[in-house]
């Protein structure tokens, strides 16, 4: 998102949550598939992707509010967006930064 004046930025709300993903997916890996413990353990990689994808929607709707509540008139562009994402960046750092 361009916008010059806002201020606003990428919250980072996939980097806090990198860290208790990725230790309960150390978790999955050790354990036998078809058990219970394994089934809880994705229960819980399952939540961690939830809490994560609530803190989008969340970030989505205040950002869209604050937009219209600021602007009178918003314009949307057509974006080559394959094009945009051949950049040097490896992909892990390219989707932290690509609601800005």
């Amino acid at each position: 998102m361009v916008d010059g004046n806002s201020g606003r930025s990428n919250t980072g709300f996939f980097i806090t949550e990198e860290k208790a993903l990725a230790k309960v997916q150390r978790k999955i890996s050790k354990l036998v598939k078809g058990t219970p413990e394994r089934a809880k353990a994705l229960k819980a990689v399952q939540r961690v992707h939830e809490k994560i994808a609530n803190k989008r929607e969340d970030f989505v709707q205040k950002m869209s509010l604050g937009l219209i509540r600021t602007y009178d008139l918003i314009t949307f562009e057509d974006l080559n967006v394959k094009g945009v994402t051949k950049k040097s960046l490896p992909r892990k750092t390219y989707r932290r930064y690509s609601m800005e």
